[in-house]
Parts: C-alpha cells; structure tokens; sequence
C-alpha cells in the first residue's frame, strides 16, 4: 500500500551552511554547488540507511554522482 507524500519519513536529514565561497559578487548561491550538496545528502541517507559506498561493488547497483 502506498503511503500519501504528507505521511512520509525522509531518509536522511542533514544540514549546511552556505560557505562565503559558494556565493557570487551578488551574494548568490553559484549553481555548481548543488551537485556537490546533492552527494553529501545522497551519502548521508546511505549511510543513515547501513548502506556504504562499498555496498555497491558486488556490480548489482551502480551510482555515479559528478
């Protein structure tokens, strides 16, 4: 049974500040970060989860974030 989006859990939870180098002359966030922050949450719900880089090695699932 599907459970409605409002009922969900997330996997994982994390939090970052923006660093004065991730932000432009305007004082805004450069897009080429997100990528980077993508990973890091990705990561953390992995390991939230029990589930590691090396998990993956057995050649069954393949991740590849830029």
């Amino acid at each position: 049974m599907l459970q409605n989006v409002s009922e969900r859990q997330p996997l994982a939870s994390i939090c970052h500040r923006v660093q004065p180098v991730e932000v432009d002359g305007f004082q805004v966030v450069h897009f080429s970060n997100y990528m980077r922050w993508f990973s890091g949450a990705m990561m953390s719900a992995f390991e939230t989860h029990g589930l590691g880089p090396g998990r993956f090695s057995d050649g069954q699932v393949e991740i590849r974030v830029g």
